[in-house]
């Protein structure tokens, strides 16, 4: 896949499997047919050219370290309907700026954005069960765990709420 810029998923393919576009240099766009409803652990590892992303409602599962090292990579979709998003999915994703987490995800793990040094908020949907954001930073909805918060967030003081009784490795 040295030399394409560009892959489109024909709603025909229902599995990808493991790496299926690891270190694609030049791939750019990427969609998803709605025969996918998993993306494997490194299927767009160091896609290093890969701008944007939308994960489709279809796809329930997002995999390790499915977007590892995707350097460019400065927009993220991920549709309602996407509910797991494993270890290390977007670490070191440096151009990432801002994820919107959708209200079907029921599980996100601490580490899931490593070294997104210019990650400053993840915004939580009001009608997730299972997470909540408050100024861009990711609690569980009861508000007794900090899952996430965000390495660019440049604010030079942090004030954990009184509620939290756990801060996730990596938080």
């Amino acid at each position: 896949c040295d030399s394409f810029t560009e892959v489109k998923i024909p709603d025909s393919v229902t599995r990808l499997d493991y790496g299926a576009f690891n270190n694609c240099d030049k791939l750019e766009s990427v969609t998803i047919g709605s025969g996918v409803t998993t993306l494997p652990e490194c299927a767009f590892y160091e896609c290093k050219a890969l701008k944007s992303i939308t994960v489709p409602g279809n796809v329930t599962t997002v995999g390790k370290e499915a977007f590892y090292g995707c350097t460019a990579l400065e927009s993220i979709t991920l549709e309602d309907g996407v509910k797991t998003i494993g270890a290390d999915a977007f670490t070191n994703c440096i151009a990432l700026t801002s994820v919107d987490i959708p209200a079907s995800i029921t599980s996100i793990t601490s580490d899931l954005f490593t070294n997104c040094t210019n990650l400053a908020a993840i915004n939580v949907s009001e009608d997730n069960e299972v997470y909540t954001s408050i100024d861009g930073v990711v609690y569980s909805k009861d508000m007794t765990v900090l899952m996430l918060y965000p390495v660019g967030k440049t604010d030079e003081s942090f004030v954990i709420p009184s509620t939290v009784k756990e801060i996730k490795n990596e938080a």
